[in-house]
């Protein structure tokens, strides 16, 4: 095949042919791509589905665990929706009539919803209309959809593309060596299909790091404009739940210099956002802008480390997966998966630095910044014994002294938890409070796997009183007493999470839509070229962090999901960068084509990695500077309410204050104000997201997070939830004092929030 494609396109003296051909091959470039990303479908297919394997699952809910395949798989497939998106096409009938609910929730088909389905790769879960039995109720249920291409079928087709590009690019070596359109093609095939360094060159690496910039300020504003939502972020700023908890710490801790108790679990984010919202003047759509920010940096930091390894094709894929997993648990939130992916990165890109260098120093520097990131979002803490291993095997390959670099590895890990400790010290939390939400966890495991919520329903009496820390504590002790008394459900609970990462992955590629199985299969197929290459550092680091992950996996993400694995993202971005690799090469010898010797510069001392991290360490101590005290908020007294009523002194969306303000149809809204149009808010929520119903049913026009200004001290602070029923957008930056009336509420998202009776402008 590889001589047929070099012999049939060689474009010797044919110069115009080339061009049709080049200009054919981009269209049909475009098309495969359209088809992959928007779905391309073919003729329907009906089948009927017999009662046999039909298994009732809860209430109303009964499941079809393997639809009869479609003719040609594995290249074609039913396709099925995702999390994100409602893709498949299937109709489900019963005797004939389609049933009216597609695409429903689970809760909904076990309520009966009346007669939902939904379609999972090759599981359909249904309902009934009446809730009756199918297996015994006498009718008949057919299923009708269309096949479409499977991510097997785009894959060998995405590799034919590419090898015909690369043998067009090749086939004018000889007459047509002239023609700009050739120069064009082996430079760009060149670049895509072969290692691009960025290290070598620093324009280039300039402007591929403006470009991630770029994106990830796009991708935030193009939430905010169009008022796009997340799990604990509306409209893509407005925090809630443990979003807007952490925002509270931080502000508290310029405000006072302390941190709430609920914090000091995880210390780091905190004070690292505080550092953060005081250089974006404590605004909190500038504070977001700001963390993209350095997110991109840090995630450029990695890929350009990459790149030298890898092609410029799975450098690419590197970058999009880091960003794409950004745009939804990083850029919107004021979580700590932040501080996980920045820190991690980097740590990353220090690790394959001393890989390339062989340095105990970058090692060591690359183990703490690691240990760092796992501190402040806590996931796969198995990967820290990992790289601890690596770093013996590394210093025996290298005939250096073991015990010294596994010594020296040791250190700077656990200067990763000394910093955690130093801040809560410098604070003058609890350290008893550090890491206690794994208890809860822990007990979720040691019942069956039922979550980390299921302590607060089996013990509720442990949360009536005490400290953050003694209850944690306390579960601890109720986790371990099940683990001895029942091991059984334990491992039931790890064997469940285990299940789920299989499926999955920590990466959360239903993330991907389209992409999600390609993107699996890449990680899986990775394993092949780590092994086979396990002498090179580079590859042996990435599978034995991956194992770590593995490791970790049956004990997290259950609970958290892929958000928990912010701090190791990077390994499996670099894992599926391993494996686009391969086919890759494997594009380029169908192709024929080989690189184009480019003159490239000598390599010189990258800076890059030490300044970076220089960067975010200096925001994670700026709180602890006399900089933090400038930008306190001062203390405003207001008494000007009526009895019975919360007297606040805020200024409306500055100093840590946030308003989202619901612009109704036909006017703009401008979320620079804290605006979103109604209409644009309630579409951009998912269908599966908690909190919908709340939001839908509000008919306010405002909700707002307001601290008191005229507190003396941190005992005396208070935080308000509130909501008025007309816009605050027009007192956007005046200082306000508000009247809440705590006896006229409204729950939203698990919370009071009081209703707004007046206000009065204090300047």
């Amino acid at each position: 095949m590889r001589r047929l494609l070099i012999a049939r396109l060689s474009l010797d003296g044919r110069p115009f042919l080339g061009l049709a051909l080049l200009l054919l091959w981009v269209w049909c470039g475009v098309v495969l791509a359209y088809a992959w990303l928007g779905g391309a479908y073919g003729t329907i297919t009906t089948f009927t589905l017999p009662p046999l394997p039909i298994v009732h699952q809860e209430g109303c809910a009964y499941l079809v665990k393997q639809l009869p395949r479609p003719g040609g798989w594995p290249l074609i497939e039913w396709m099925s929706d995702t999390r994100s998106t409602a893709h498949s096409q299937l109709v489900l009938s019963e005797n004939g009539r389609p049933l009216p609910n597609p695409h429903a929730t689970d809760a909904e088909i076990v309520r009966s919803g009346p007669g939902g389905y939904s379609h999972w790769r090759e599981a359909l879960l249904f309902s009934t209309p009446d809730c009756s039995d199918p297996r015994t109720n006498g009718r008949r249920y057919t299923a009708a959809a269309p096949w479409s291409p499977s991510g097997l079928g785009y894959a060998l087709a995405f590799l034919l593309w590419g090898a015909v590009g690369f043998a067009l690019a090749g086939g004018c070596i000889g007459a047509a060596e002239g023609t700009a359109w050739c120069r064009i093609g082996r430079g760009l095939f060149n670049r895509l299909f072969f290692p691009l360094d960025l290290t070598r060159r620093p324009w280039l690496a300039a402007a591929v790091a403006l470009a991630l910039l770029l994106c990830c300020w796009g991708l935030l504003a193009w939430r905010w404009r169009n008022g796009w939502s997340v799990d604990l972020s509306v409209a893509g700023f407005f925090p809630i739940s443990d979003s807007s908890g952490y925002w509270r710490c931080a502000n508290s801790l310029l405000d006072f210099g302390r941190l709430d108790p609920w914090c000091e679990r995880r210390a780091t984010y905190p004070t690292w956002l505080a550092g953060l919202n005081l250089l974006g003047g404590r605004h909190l759509l500038t504070t977001l802008a700001l963390q993209a920010a350095v997110a991109a940096v840090a995630i450029f930091t990695l890929v350009r480390r990459l790149s030298p390894l890898v092609p410029g094709v799975a450098t690419l894929v590197a970058a999009v997966l880091l960003v794409a997993y950004a745009s939804v648990d990083l850029f919107p939130l004021t979580m700590t998966e932040n501080a996980g992916l920045i820190f991690g990165c980097l740590g990353l890109a220090l690790l394959l630095r001393a890989a390339d260098e062989r340095s105990l120093p970058w090692l060591a520097a690359g183990g703490a910044m690691l240990s760092l990131a796992l501190n402040a979002r806590a996931g796969a803490f198995f990967v820290l014994p990992a790289l601890v291993l690596w770093a013996g095997w590394m210093a025996h390959a290298s005939r250096r002294r073991s015990w010294w670099w596994v010594l020296v590895t040791v250190l700077a890990i656990l200067a990763g938890f000394a910093l955690q400790v130093g801040l809560v010290r410098a604070i003058g939390g609890d350290l008893a409070a550090s890491h206690g939400n794994f208890a809860y966890t822990l007990y979720g495991l040691s019942v069956g796997g039922k979550g980390w919520s299921q302590v607060l329903i089996d013990h509720p009496e442990l949360f009536a009183v005490g400290t953050d820390a003694s209850q944690s504590h306390a579960v601890f002790g109720l986790a371990w007493c099940n683990i001895t008394r029942q091991p059984t459900l334990f491992y039931e609970g790890l064997a469940a999470n285990l299940k789920a990462f299989v499926a999955g992955g920590t990466y959360g590629f239903y993330r991907l839509d389209h992409a999600a199985a390609a993107v699996r299969l890449c990680w899986w197929f990775a394993w092949l070229p780590l092994l086979w290459r396990y002498r090179d550092p580079r590859y042996l680091m990435i599978a034995l962090l991956s194992l770590g992950i593995l490791a970790s996996a049956p004990w997290l993400l259950g609970d958290g999901g892929p958000r928990v694995f912010a701090a190791t993202v990077g390994v499996d971005a670099l894992q599926i960068a391993i494996a686009i690799a391969v086919f890759a090469q494997l594009v380029a010898w169908l192709g024929g084509a080989k690189p184009v010797t480019e003159q490239t510069p000598p390599v010189r001392r990258s800076v890059l990695e030490p300044i970076v991290a220089l960067l975010v360490l200096g925001i994670l101590l700026l709180p602890f500077t006399p900089l933090a005290r400038l930008a306190a908020a001062p203390r405003v007294p207001f008494n000007g309410c009526p009895e019975g009523q919360q007297a606040v002194a805020t200024r409306m969306n500055r100093g840590g204050n946030i308003s989202l303000s619901l612009v109704e149809d036909g006017r703009s809204a401008d979320f620079l104000h804290g605006e979103v149009a109604r209409e644009a808010l309630l579409r951009g929520i998912r269908t599966h997201t908690w909190w919908r119903a709340d939001v839908a049913s509000f008919t306010g026009g405002a909700l707002f997070h307001a601290d008191q200004l005229g507190a003396n001290d941190a005992a005396g602070a208070q935080h308000y939830d509130g909501y008025a029923d007309t816009s605050l957008a027009r007192y956007d930056g005046k200082l306000l004092g508000l009247c809440l009336d705590p006896h006229d509420s409204k729950t939203l998202f698990g919370v009071p929030y009081f209703r707004l009776r007046s206000l009065t402008q204090l300047e």
